[in-house]
């Protein structure tokens, strides 16, 4: 497994994780950390992140809780986590493990296109 960090064009400041290959629990941390610590070196500017699983299926090698710590506990200017799923199973397990989690109710949206992952964020940020 592999997942590429890039800035999300047309986007300011939303950053785009693709993962690639079999997703283990803790694969989600280092791109978590990274979009976090930029943001707390940039604590004036919003930071969003697009978590892009398309088909991929996570091996639950840690609990989900793992990947919500973090998210809870962000930066203010960390404002959303957005996966695009696209793997009806996936998402399922995604949506009612974190989904549903009071705490992140918030902060994490799952959706499955890019285009709503998008839009999500484009609404957020104009109002």
């Amino acid at each position: 497994m592999h997942v590429d960090i890039t800035l999300d064009e047309p986007f300011e400041n939303v950053i785009l994780w693709t993962f690639v290959g079999t997703i283990g629990i803790m694969d989600y941390m280092p791109p978590l950390n990274d979009s976090i610590g930029r943001a707390m070196t940039d604590p004036d500017t919003r930071y969003d992140a697009i978590a892009n699983l398309g088909m991929a299926m996570p091996l639950p090698n840690r609990p989900f809780r793992y990947i919500a710590q973090p998210v809870v506990g962000a930066p203010h200017n960390f404002r959303f986590v957005v996966c695009v799923i696209n793997n009806p199973l996936t998402n399922a397990l995604i949506a009612t493990t974190l989904g549903r989690d009071p705490l992140l109710k918030e902060r994490f949206f799952v959706v499955s296109s890019l285009e709503q992952a998008a839009q999500l964020i484009r609404d957020s940020r104009a109002g």
